[in-house]
């Protein structure tokens, strides 16, 4: 009984797994503007453009603070936002993907970038040696890893590759008690955890570590909002205005103190893991 029981739990992983796989592979295929992780829906560009604008904001004094020639690991790097990024220009970017079609509309849009290097993930074990790293980002990646074992040889294998001294960075959607999202097959793909579990999955590794909000962010502000009322409508020429609604957003967070909207969930926070040296 307790083999069947092991043998159909494996069966339920692996059809999982496959259905999320698939996920992925048809949202790499049908990307427009970076919106495959984002918001697919986002077909204006106008929500993606908010959100790169506000990681490069965020990561921007952690980039410039690396040495030249720093080695830096894009976990889940899709379909290559973050590595069109000039910040990664006088760094070593190295990107790594679950899918084998997200790598390769990684490789087209950074076609014309200094070296970007790119490499598939099995789920298991990453393709480097231990302390290959300078610095681990992983952006919107840990909420896609809803298995508590799988969350916790992520955390051992980031941990592993990352060098002593190094730092992981997650930005992660956290809320204040798990959230899952799910396929309409019923497969379970995002699981929003609080923020105390990812600090405990990612910081008994490592040490000291702690939880940093964010500071200002403002991905709940109402502009931010409304652009999920503007995604579906061709008004890409909009784009030039998204730093001034990011300014917008960010006035009225510190006007209201970080006031959250009634119908929002969960907070994005960052989460900074800092090896022991």
């Amino acid at each position: 009984m307790v083999e069947a029981t092991v043998i159909g739990r494996l069966r339920g992983l692996l059809r999982r797994s496959e259905a999320v796989t698939s996920m992925w592979d048809e949202r790499a295929t049908a990307d427009v503007n970076f919106n495959s992780v984002i918001s697919p829906g986002d077909r204006s560009g106008l929500k993606a453009a908010y959100v790169d604008l506000i990681d490069q904001r965020l990561l921007a004094a952690e980039l410039t603070a690396l040495a030249p020639g720093a080695k830096v690991l894009d976990f889940g790097c899709g379909v290559g936002r973050l590595a069109c990024w000039s910040l990664f220009d006088r760094l070593q970017y190295f990107g790594v993907d679950r899918s084998q079609k997200m790598i390769d509309g990684a490789k087209r849009h950074t076609g014309e970038r200094p070296a970007r290097l790119f490499a598939h993930y099995d789920g298991d074990r990453l393709p480097f040696d231990d302390g290959t790293f300078d610095c681990v980002i992983a952006i919107w990646v840990i909420q896609h890893i809803v298995d508590e074992q799988s969350l916790a040889r992520t955390a051992r294998e980031l941990d592993r590759v990352s060098r002593p001294g190094g730092k992981i960075i997650l930005i992660e959607q956290v809320s204040e008690e798990q959230i899952d999202e799910a396929l309409p097959s019923g497969e379970i793909y995002k699981r929003h955890r609080p923020a105390s579990a990812l600090s405990e999955a990612f910081g008994s590794r490592s040490g000291p570590a702690w939880l940093r909000k964010t500071d200002g962010f403002v991905m709940h502000g109402p502009f931010y909002r409304g652009l999920a009322l503007l995604g579906r409508l061709p008004i890409a020429g909009l784009r030039k205005l998204v730093p001034s609604f990011v300014a917008l957003d960010d006035a009225w967070y510190r006007a209201t103190g970080g006031l959250r909207l009634p119908s929002q969930r969960w907070l994005d926070q960052g989460l900074m893991i800092v090896k022991g040296r």
